[in-house]
């Protein structure tokens, strides 16, 4: 919140703080490059958060459990790309969590495979499902991304979302 403002939403339902998400920017070669969560975030406090960096980095969102199937999580991303949008921005990375992947670990053939049997439909993945029906595209695997999250195996799956009114040919200086 001290760093990027505009990059932080909440969601209130009935009155209440349901969700919230917070953002920075950054420059594309370090968002679209592999990294670990505390790398990126600044130890999880968005200072490394660039005023001049041309890609949205989302590095938390949570909605309260008890408010799932009421669209928070999806408005909050609406509120990220419009954000990217307003700003004239590349688009928006993150690392999305796999929270399956512990309990079908002996069936899989590591997290790319995992990944790869979740897009094609044959297995499910509460999270990665929700990224891609909200137009987020998987770049790859950040290995190492949060060691403590272990239904993930402290793995994440390199999403993004490319702005499609930016022409991704033109430098970001002359934006």
């Amino acid at each position: 919140l001290n760093n990027f403002r505009e990059g932080c939403f909440v969601a209130k339902f009935d009155g209440k703080l349901v969700g919230y998400c917070a953002s920075m920017r950054i420059s594309g070669d370090k968002a679209l490059s592999p990294h670990t969560w505390d790398e990126i975030t600044g130890n999880g406090f968005g200072s490394r958060h660039d005023p001049t960096g041309d890609w949205l980095y989302g590095y938390e969102l949570c909605v309260d459990p008890k408010v799932r199937g009421t669209r928070i999580g999806r408005r909050l991303y609406e509120e990220r790309r419009a954000l990217a949008e307003r700003l004239d921005l590349s688009g928006i990375a993150f690392g999305g969590r796999m929270p399956n992947l512990r309990r079908v670990w002996r069936r899989v053939d590591g997290p790319e495979d995992y990944l790869d049997m979740v897009v094609a439909g044959k297995l499910h993945d509460p999270v990665l499902r929700f990224q891609l029906a909200n137009g987020f595209e998987p770049i790859g695997i950040l290995r190492g991304y949060l060691p403590e999250d272990k239904a993930s195996k402290g793995n994440a799956v390199h999403m993004v979302w490319r702005n499609p009114y930016v022409d991704p040919n033109e430098p970001p200086a002359f934006r």
